[in-house]
């Protein structure tokens, strides 16, 4: 414990891979599911701008 690098600038970059990851690893669960299905919706806001809604199910390890 005593070796790791505690600066503020390690922890930060730290910080910032954890979502690159979690994309990563999800992008492959999905790329490797036997059955993955898309859905999509739009929405329009209070200021008449479009909203796109994608979502995407998928089987890993036996859950969806």
């Amino acid at each position: 414990m005593r070796r790791i690098s505690l600066s503020s600038d390690t922890n930060q970059r730290s910080i910032s891979d954890i979502p690159e990851d979690v994309k990563d690893q999800v992008i492959n669960e999905m790329k490797t599911s036997p059955t993955p299905m898309l859905s999509e919706g739009e929405s329009t806001d209070v200021t008449s701008c479009a909203q796109l809604l994608v979502f995407m199910r998928y089987i890993h390890s036996g859950d969806i």
